[in-house]
Protein backbone atom coordinates (compact mmCIF):
# COMPACT_ATOMS: atom_id res chain seq x y z
CA UNK A 1 0.00 0.00 0.00
CA UNK A 2 0.87 3.73 -0.52
CA UNK A 3 2.01 4.38 3.58
CA UNK A 4 3.72 0.90 3.81
CA UNK A 5 6.15 2.26 0.70
CA UNK A 6 6.41 5.65 2.30
CA UNK A 7 7.44 3.94 5.87
CA UNK A 8 9.76 1.67 4.37
CA UNK A 9 11.72 4.35 1.87
CA UNK A 10 11.64 6.72 5.23
CA UNK A 11 12.94 4.03 7.67
CA UNK A 12 15.89 3.77 5.97
CA UNK A 13 16.59 6.87 5.29
CA UNK A 14 16.88 7.36 8.98
CA UNK A 15 19.91 5.56 9.02
CA UNK A 16 21.43 6.11 5.47
CA UNK A 17 21.22 9.16 3.23
CA UNK A 18 20.81 7.19 0.24
CA UNK A 19 18.15 4.86 -1.25
CA UNK A 20 17.91 2.01 -3.90
CA UNK A 21 14.04 0.83 -3.80
CA UNK A 22 13.27 -2.29 -5.66
CA UNK A 23 9.88 -4.33 -6.18
CA UNK A 24 9.58 -8.00 -6.36
CA UNK A 25 7.79 -8.04 -10.43
CA UNK A 26 10.79 -6.74 -11.55
CA UNK A 27 14.71 -8.11 -13.42
CA UNK A 28 17.43 -6.41 -13.05
CA UNK A 29 20.34 -6.22 -15.59
CA UNK A 30 23.21 -7.36 -13.84
CA UNK A 31 24.72 -3.69 -13.97
CA UNK A 32 22.02 -2.00 -12.81
CA UNK A 33 23.91 -1.22 -9.50
CA UNK A 34 26.85 -0.39 -10.70
CA UNK A 35 25.17 2.30 -12.28
CA UNK A 36 22.34 3.68 -9.51
CA UNK A 37 25.35 3.59 -7.11
CA UNK A 38 27.66 5.59 -9.64
CA UNK A 39 24.54 8.38 -9.76
CA UNK A 40 23.50 8.54 -6.32
CA UNK A 41 27.71 9.12 -5.63
CA UNK A 42 28.50 11.92 -8.07
CA UNK A 43 25.09 13.49 -8.53
CA UNK A 44 24.43 13.93 -4.66
CA UNK A 45 25.69 17.13 -4.38
CA UNK A 46 23.85 18.04 -7.44
CA UNK A 47 20.56 19.77 -5.40
CA UNK A 48 18.63 19.90 -9.23
CA UNK A 49 18.56 16.64 -9.14
CA UNK A 50 16.01 15.06 -7.47
CA UNK A 51 15.48 10.76 -8.53
CA UNK A 52 17.22 8.46 -10.55
CA UNK A 53 15.36 5.79 -13.07
CA UNK A 54 16.46 2.72 -13.42
CA UNK A 55 13.83 1.69 -16.14
CA UNK A 56 13.54 4.14 -19.53
CA UNK A 57 11.31 5.04 -22.41
CA UNK A 58 12.83 2.88 -25.04
CA UNK A 59 13.32 6.31 -27.16
CA UNK A 60 16.58 7.27 -25.08
CA UNK A 61 18.14 4.86 -26.81
CA UNK A 62 18.76 7.49 -29.55
CA UNK A 63 20.22 9.82 -27.04
CA UNK A 64 23.79 10.55 -27.48
CA UNK A 65 24.41 10.43 -23.59
CA UNK A 66 24.47 7.50 -21.03
CA UNK A 67 22.55 10.13 -18.93
CA UNK A 68 19.82 12.10 -19.38
CA UNK A 69 17.13 14.18 -17.88
CA UNK A 70 13.71 14.48 -18.04
CA UNK A 71 10.63 16.37 -15.12
CA UNK A 72 9.11 12.77 -14.90
CA UNK A 73 9.75 9.92 -12.67
CA UNK A 74 9.66 6.21 -12.87
CA UNK A 75 9.33 3.68 -9.81
CA UNK A 76 10.60 0.53 -11.43
CA UNK A 77 14.03 0.19 -9.92
CA UNK A 78 15.04 3.92 -8.42
CA UNK A 79 17.05 5.98 -6.13
CA UNK A 80 17.26 8.99 -4.21
CA UNK A 81 19.07 10.59 -1.50
CA UNK A 82 17.09 11.30 2.36
CA UNK A 83 17.39 15.91 1.78
CA UNK A 84 15.20 15.08 -1.26
CA UNK A 85 12.90 12.74 -0.11
CA UNK A 86 12.27 14.88 3.33
CA UNK A 87 10.52 16.84 1.15
CA UNK A 88 7.77 14.35 0.48
CA UNK A 89 4.05 15.21 0.62
CA UNK A 90 0.93 13.12 0.67
CA UNK A 91 -1.08 15.86 1.25
CA UNK A 92 -3.88 15.94 -1.85
CA UNK A 93 -5.59 18.87 -0.05
CA UNK A 94 -2.32 20.95 -0.80
CA UNK A 95 -1.19 19.75 -3.85
CA UNK A 96 -4.52 20.32 -5.40
CA UNK A 97 -4.99 23.98 -4.12
CA UNK A 98 -1.35 24.47 -5.37
CA UNK A 99 -1.64 23.27 -9.05
CA UNK A 100 -2.47 26.13 -11.70
CA UNK A 101 -4.44 24.56 -14.60
CA UNK A 102 -0.54 24.75 -16.26
CA UNK A 103 1.03 23.01 -13.88
CA UNK A 104 -1.51 20.26 -14.46
CA UNK A 105 -1.05 20.85 -18.29
CA UNK A 106 2.59 20.29 -17.84
CA UNK A 107 2.52 17.57 -15.01
CA UNK A 108 0.63 15.35 -17.01
CA UNK A 109 3.33 15.64 -19.89
CA UNK A 110 1.04 18.35 -21.85
CA UNK A 111 -1.88 16.83 -21.21
CA UNK A 112 -0.86 13.18 -22.77
CA UNK A 113 -1.29 12.13 -19.34
CA UNK A 114 -3.89 12.04 -16.09
CA UNK A 115 -0.94 12.16 -13.53
CA UNK A 116 -3.17 14.55 -11.76
CA UNK A 117 -6.10 12.25 -11.31
CA UNK A 118 -4.22 10.10 -9.56
CA UNK A 119 -4.26 12.57 -6.71
CA UNK A 120 -7.67 13.56 -7.11
CA UNK A 121 -8.29 9.26 -6.83
CA UNK A 122 -6.16 9.01 -3.92
CA UNK A 123 -8.06 12.00 -2.18
CA UNK A 124 -11.32 10.26 -3.05
CA UNK A 125 -10.21 7.13 -1.45
CA UNK A 126 -10.49 5.21 -5.09
CA UNK A 127 -6.99 4.65 -5.84
CA UNK A 128 -3.74 4.13 -3.18
CA UNK A 129 -0.77 5.09 -4.74
CA UNK A 130 2.29 6.50 -3.51
CA UNK A 131 4.50 7.48 -7.04
CA UNK A 132 2.39 10.22 -8.03
CA UNK A 133 2.66 12.26 -4.52
CA UNK A 134 6.41 11.97 -4.75
CA UNK A 135 6.35 12.93 -8.59
CA UNK A 136 4.41 16.04 -7.60
CA UNK A 137 6.81 16.66 -5.19
CA UNK A 138 9.47 16.71 -7.69
CA UNK A 139 7.50 18.82 -9.99
CA UNK A 140 6.22 21.28 -7.85
CA UNK A 141 10.44 21.62 -6.80
CA UNK A 142 11.14 21.73 -10.52
CA UNK A 143 13.36 18.92 -9.78
CA UNK A 144 15.18 16.67 -12.49
CA UNK A 145 15.15 13.07 -12.87
CA UNK A 146 17.67 10.61 -14.13
CA UNK A 147 17.20 8.42 -17.23
CA UNK A 148 19.75 6.15 -18.33
CA UNK A 149 20.21 5.71 -22.21
CA UNK A 150 19.20 1.77 -22.12
CA UNK A 151 16.86 0.32 -19.59
CA UNK A 152 18.35 -1.55 -16.72
CA UNK A 153 14.86 -2.66 -15.07
CA UNK A 154 12.24 -5.10 -16.82
CA UNK A 155 8.74 -5.09 -15.36
CA UNK A 156 7.21 -8.86 -15.35
CA UNK A 157 4.15 -7.41 -13.71
CA UNK A 158 1.79 -7.51 -16.68
CA UNK A 159 1.45 -10.94 -17.15
CA UNK A 160 -2.21 -10.63 -15.33
CA UNK A 161 -1.10 -11.78 -11.92
CA UNK A 162 -0.52 -7.79 -10.80
CA UNK A 163 -2.65 -5.76 -9.70
CA UNK A 164 -1.76 -2.83 -11.63
CA UNK A 165 -1.32 -5.06 -14.73
CA UNK A 166 -5.07 -4.48 -16.23
CA UNK A 167 -4.32 -0.71 -16.18
CA UNK A 168 -1.01 -0.42 -17.74
CA UNK A 169 0.65 -1.71 -20.90
CA UNK A 170 3.96 -0.13 -20.85
CA UNK A 171 6.80 -1.71 -22.91
CA UNK A 172 9.47 -3.05 -20.35
CA UNK A 173 12.87 -4.36 -21.90
CA UNK A 174 15.97 -4.41 -20.17
CA UNK A 175 19.43 -4.13 -22.18
CA UNK A 176 21.63 -6.43 -19.94
CA UNK A 177 25.07 -5.73 -21.53
CA UNK A 178 24.96 -2.02 -21.11
CA UNK A 179 27.44 -1.06 -18.80
CA UNK A 180 29.87 1.60 -19.18
CA UNK A 181 27.85 4.58 -17.73
CA UNK A 182 29.49 8.04 -19.18
CA UNK A 183 28.55 10.90 -16.52
CA UNK A 184 26.82 14.39 -17.87
CA UNK A 185 27.51 17.73 -16.61
CA UNK A 186 24.98 19.30 -18.88
CA UNK A 187 22.12 19.10 -16.22
CA UNK A 188 19.04 19.96 -17.89
CA UNK A 189 15.64 19.00 -18.72
CA UNK A 190 16.18 18.39 -22.87
CA UNK A 191 13.50 19.51 -25.16
CA UNK A 192 14.07 16.98 -27.48
CA UNK A 193 13.41 13.87 -24.86
CA UNK A 194 10.29 15.85 -23.69
CA UNK A 195 9.00 15.87 -27.13
CA UNK A 196 9.99 12.29 -27.38
CA UNK A 197 8.56 11.40 -24.13
CA UNK A 198 4.99 13.59 -25.26
CA UNK A 199 5.26 11.67 -28.60
CA UNK A 200 5.42 8.47 -26.27
CA UNK A 201 2.17 8.69 -24.78
CA UNK A 202 0.17 10.96 -26.73
CA UNK A 203 0.66 7.55 -29.51
CA UNK A 204 -1.99 5.65 -27.32
CA UNK A 205 -4.65 8.22 -27.97
CA UNK A 206 -7.52 8.10 -30.30
CA UNK A 207 -7.69 11.00 -33.21
CA UNK A 208 -10.09 13.02 -31.25
CA UNK A 209 -8.11 12.42 -27.98
CA UNK A 210 -4.92 13.59 -29.76
CA UNK A 211 -6.75 16.38 -31.62
CA UNK A 212 -7.66 17.74 -27.50
CA UNK A 213 -4.84 17.05 -26.37
CA UNK A 214 -3.09 19.15 -29.48
CA UNK A 215 -5.18 21.97 -28.84
CA UNK A 216 -4.29 22.16 -24.84
CA UNK A 217 -1.00 22.17 -25.74
CA UNK A 218 -1.12 24.89 -28.56
CA UNK A 219 -3.23 26.86 -25.82
CA UNK A 220 -0.91 26.78 -22.77
CA UNK A 221 2.14 27.53 -24.93
CA UNK A 222 0.47 31.17 -25.23
CA UNK A 223 -0.95 31.83 -21.57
Amino acid sequence: TKQNIVNAVSQVLKKFNKVIVIEDDLLLSKFFLDYMNLCLKNYKDEKRIWHINGWSYPFMKNSKNDINFLGSMNCWGWGTWKNRWSFLTLNEKYLISNFSNKNIHNFNIFSSMNHFEQILRNQKKTLSSWAVFWHATIFKNNGICIYPKYSLVKNIGFDGSGRMSSRHKYKSNLNNNYKDFKLNSEIFKNKKLMNAEFNYYIKRKSIIGRMIVYLKKFYFSIF
